[in-house]
């Protein structure tokens, strides 16, 4: 009888050693913490092509002026098709490794040779705004080859039919030209705008996204009116009208300004095949000094 008692509780024994250490075994699987390997993606471990790095640097080099989010969104939506995009970290570090390539290439850009080339070839339209209480939508054309300031108008109905008025008012007065180059805004774009440019003959280029200076001379041209005209409305007012002050600078940019890719000439030399100043120049000076030059006479 004692040896089955004996046998009892040896076996009860074991049964809640067992137990106890199944317990603690469960208890200590929900008490630790899974530890799993990091994973390396593929797309980091792999290095950008060196024709990114060169176009992003191409990008600073084109827009010194803007960020880094800027330039990250004009090259993705450049190389849409080419399945490579870059972020705004990755354009940091390429600017901040390649600052001076960025320099050299602006000195390149800056010092390339320009010269005079035919004129109603190519002409370069654009949309400004000038800052009053409200901002005021001013059409610009520009002779590609002369410089010649063509048109700076306010736009009373910005629209293509607005735009089509007076691009036909220009093209009545100087001719017609070969192409116009724009930008990608809707007015230019537009299907009532393509049948005008078809039925007039002319053929529309449009600047890719993102890519303002494919229309650099017009950019340009409004980058002077703006550097003049600002501290001109800041000394003496918004005025009522300012188609006055924009006739006075066309007057001045066509007639008074030199320009170092025409060899020196004024815009409206280099359209008429002038190249010399016959009589003495009239001197210009209007806006207190901020409109000067010397106005060549036939």
């Amino acid at each position: 009888m004692e040896l089955v008692l004996d046998s009892v509780l040896v076996v009860l024994l074991m049964l809640l050693m067992v137990t106890g250490i199944w317990r603690m075994r469960s208890r200590s699987c929900y008490l630790r913490r899974a530890i799993h390997p990091i994973a390396v993606s593929p797309r980091r471990a792999c290095r950008k092509p060196a024709w990114v790095v060169e176009e992003v640097i191409r990008l600073k080099a084109l827009m010194p002026h803007e960020g880094c989010r800027a330039i990250a969104a004009a090259f993705n939506a450049r190389n849409v098709r080419k399945a490579e995009s870059v972020g705004k970290t990755f354009v940091a570090q390429v600017i901040k490794q390649h600052a001076f390539r960025v320099l050299e290439m602006r000195k390149e850009m800056k010092n390339r040779k320009r010269c005079q080339g035919p004129r109603n070839l190519v002409w370069g339209m654009d949309v400004t705004f000038l800052s009053a209480d409200q901002p005021i939508p001013v059409l610009g054309i520009l002779d590609h080859g002369t410089r010649s300031l063509l048109n700076l108008r306010k736009l009373v109905d910005r629209s293509t039919i607005g735009v089509s008025r007076i691009l036909l008012d220009v093209i009545e007065l100087y001719g017609r030209p070969k192409f116009v180059r724009t930008d990608n805004e809707l007015i230019f774009n537009s299907r009532r705008m393509r049948i005008a440019f078809w039925f007039l003959g002319i053929r529309k280029q449009t600047i890719d996204p993102f890519c303002p200076w494919q229309n650099g001379r017009i950019e340009r041209l409004f980058g002077t009116l703006k550097q003049r005209l600002v501290p001109w409305w800041q000394k003496v007012g918004f005025p009522k009208y300012i188609q006055t002050d924009l006739d006075t600078f066309k007057i001045w940019y066509n007639h008074a300004r030199s320009h170092q890719s025409l060899a020196g000439l004024t815009p409206a030399m280099a359209w008429s095949g002038i190249t010399n100043h016959r009589k003495p120049p009239r001197y210009f000076n209007d806006w207190d000094g901020l409109l000067t030059g010397w106005i060549a006479r036939p």
